[in-house]
């Protein structure tokens, strides 16, 4: 701790230096990604029949059965992102390791590891948790896309910022050292 005010209280400079909504919108917006990736295809199957539930009465029904590959994919990728991609994050940061490749190299390869590791636990079929495991590979891929690209520009503007307060180094004056 220094007796300026302006110094942060933190070791850890992001905490200080950004501002805890654009954290939170870099994240929610890399989330949004990766769901859409994950459960956006199915969309083309589940809309339409929803809509005939509610045609048929089932407003309900139908509207939950059109949202279900957007619930189940936001779920699953949210849950990944805080359990896997939070950690890894910071294990990145502190290695000064993050670049968006090695955030989308973890992504796909945890994103399709995660649906082949979980599905036989709630006894699916071999081929069946293979078939999600791709859309797995996609919501990991596009999610650690998004908050890769954020994190790398964030590692910019840090480095810009401190090359802008570092104080301008003046060239010696050799006639001053010939006096002196």
């Amino acid at each position: 701790m220094t007796d300026n005010p302006r110094d942060g209280v933190s070791e850890i400079t992001e905490i200080a230096d950004i501002a805890p909504l654009n954290s939170i919108a870099a994240f929610c917006k890399a989330w949004l990604w990766g769901t859409f990736a994950g459960g956006g295809l199915f969309l083309v199957l589940t809309v339409p029949l929803g809509i005939a539930f509610a045609i048929d009465g089932l407003l309900l029904t139908g509207l939950l059965f059109a949202a279900y590959p957007i619930l189940i994919s936001g779920a699953v990728t949210l849950a990944a992102m805080l359990v896997i991609g939070l950690p890894l994050t910071a294990a990145l940061h502190r290695a000064a390791r993050e670049t968006v490749a090695t955030y989308e190299k973890a992504g796909a390869v945890f994103g399709f590891l995660l649906p082949v590791l979980a599905l036989p636990v709630f006894d699916a079929e071999p081929g069946f948790s293979l078939f999600f495991a791709i859309f797995g590979l996609f919501a990991g891929l596009f999610a650690a896309h998004r908050w890769g690209r954020w994190r790398v520009s964030l590692r910019r503007e840090q480095v810009r910022k401190r090359e802008a307060e570092r104080p301008i180094e003046q060239p010696a004056n050799p006639y001053h050292d010939m006096i002196y």
